[in-house]
Parts: structure tokens; C-alpha cells; sequence
């Protein structure tokens, strides 16, 4: 996961974490929409069919403030992993059930985090990659052993997929282009442009 931290701190800045109960993160719902909630027989928790968020289990983030709330059900791993089998869920939306459900608080929602569970490369504008909060990347292998890579695209990329599968590095870069190890690269492809080989089968999406 690369965090932009400047874009990070400038929607924390925002908010109080003393006194905002904030849950952020990009939902897993659809965008206008909430997930029912569900338990099994003798789970106390919460009532069946509350409507709640949940983000995306790569990132999000919760105020000082959220944390003093839920703390009694993470008390421990034992306690959490509790709660998480009486509502039949993993973790990541067992906390949407406790800041929403049970607690009712609003989940802040941003489209500016990006997972692997999409296509990055059709999903991220490359053009506003300075403005995201946080990107993830993809890597595996499809059914005939072929390697495939779900990176951001990344306009005039300094690294190839095979040096840099995440393209955090061609990110980091475009970000900060007169970090040293950048311009020291720069100066490398200009010497020898193959160096910036055209990864195989991603084709960049400009919009």
C-alpha cells in the first residue's frame, strides 16, 4: 500500500480526533447503499437488518475518539475474534458492524483509496494520481502460469513492471522527482532508453 501523506493529512486535518468519531474509508458496498446486517442465533451484538458501512479492509483510519468507543470490543484479539464469530463475519466487517451498527456512526466514505480487489490500471486516472490517499497493488499468476500485475499506471514510468511490479517506486518518483535515486535514474534512461520496457498486456488508460 502506498500512502499518500500529504493528501492524508490534509482530510485528517479536517476533523478533531479528540471529539469526530470518524470511521474513513472507501466502502465495499455500493456507493449509494449499505450492507444489512446479518447474525447468528443468540448473538447480541446488534439487531438483524441495521444498515451499516464497511471500508475496504487495505486501509482506512478511526479518530482517538472512535477508538475510546469500540475499545470495549477490542479489548483484546480473543475478545475481537469473539465478536467477530457471533456476527459470522471477518474482521474488516465486524468493525463496520461496531462503528455503524451497534455504535451508529456514519462511516466518512472517500473514492480516493484504491485496492487490488479492481483493475487499478482502469480504475485510477493517472492523471490524478497526486491527488489519491492511498493505492494498492496486485500480483499472481492466471490459469497457464502466465504472471499478471494490477499496478497503477504511471505516465512516463522511471521503472518497468519487472523492477517494480507495484510501480511505487515510478509513483514515488513522479511525486518526487529530485529525490537522488530519481535523478540518478532519469539520467539512466536517457542513456539507454530500453531500460523503460512497455510491461506486457497492461495498456494505460488516460481520461
Amino acid at each position: 500500500m502506498y500512502v499518500l501523506v500529504d493528501v492524508l493529512m490534509g482530510q485528517l486535518s479536517k476533523l478533531d480526533p479528540r471529539e469526530d468519531h470518524v470511521y474513513m474509508g472507501r466502502p465495499n458496498t455500493p456507493w449509494h447503499s449499505q450492507q444489512g446486517l446479518q447474525v447468528k442465533d443468540g448473538a447480541t451484538i446488534a439487531k438483524p437488518g441495521i444498515l451499516f458501512d464497511f471500508a475496504l479492509g487495505g486501509f482506512y483510519c478511526l479518530s482517538r475518539a472512535m477508538l475510546v468507543s469500540i475499545a470495549p470490543y477490542l479489548g483484546s484479539a480473543k475478545a475481537f475474534a469473539d465478536v467477530c464469530n457471533d456476527v459470522d463475519e471477518p474482521d474488516d466487517v465486524t468493525l463496520g458492524i461496531i462503528t455503524g451498527a451497534v455504535l451508529r456512526y456514519p462511516m466518512v466514505r472517500t473514492h480516493l483509496i484504491h485496492t487490488h480487489g479492481w483493475s487499478l490500471a482502469a480504475t485510477v486516472n493517472p492523471l490524478t494520481l497526486h491527488k489519491q490517499l492511498a493505492i494498492s497493488y496486485g500480483y499472481g499468476v492466471d490459469h497457464w502460469g502466465t504472471p499478471t500485475f494490477n499496478c497503477i499506471c504511471v505516465p512516463n514510468a522511471l521503472f518497468n513492471v519487472t523492477e517494480d511490479p507495484s510501480q511505487f517506486r515510478s509513483l514515488h518518483c513522479s511525486l518526487h522527482p529530485m529525490l537522488p535515486w530519481c535523478v540518478q535514474r532519469q539520467a539512466q534512461l536517457e542513456v539507454s532508453p530500453l531500460l523503460r520496457v512497455k510491461r506486457p498486456g497492461l495498456h494505460c488508460l488516460y481520461w
